[in-house]
């Protein structure tokens, strides 16, 4: 299981979204998301039950299975393979283009 902690000021005016790219569109009748029951293949800060701390970040969580806190904050990956995450920022702010804003390391928690 591997974790990383978005905080709230993020640079996207709209919204942002991260999904493992390792797999397959979800939109395909032969995807992997689909075929093993899972409801989503990425999660948005405009994700229905997404859980957020007091100050607004987040904790996103990369597995094969949903950590014990629940599926809101959860982006399913093939299990013992690598994965590759893309996010994506609707509405970026200067701050993601001029680099004072950088995007934390996904971390390894179990």
């Amino acid at each position: 299981m591997e974790t990383v902690s978005l905080e709230k000021s993020e640079p996207a005016t709209w919204y942002r979204n991260v999904r493992d790219t390792s797999q397959r569109c979800p939109s395909q009748a032969d995807s992997g998301s689909r075929t093993q029951g899972w409801a989503w293949a990425s999660r948005s800060s405009q994700s229905p039950g997404l859980q957020t701390r007091f100050d607004g970040s987040v904790d996103i969580f990369f597995g094969p299975t949903a950590p014990e806190s629940g599926e809101s904050n959860w982006v399913p990956t093939k299990a013992g393979g690598r994965f590759e995450a893309l996010f994506r920022f609707y509405g970026p702010t200067p701050p993601l283009f001029d680099k004072t804003w950088t995007l934390p390391d996904i971390e390894r928690i179990g």
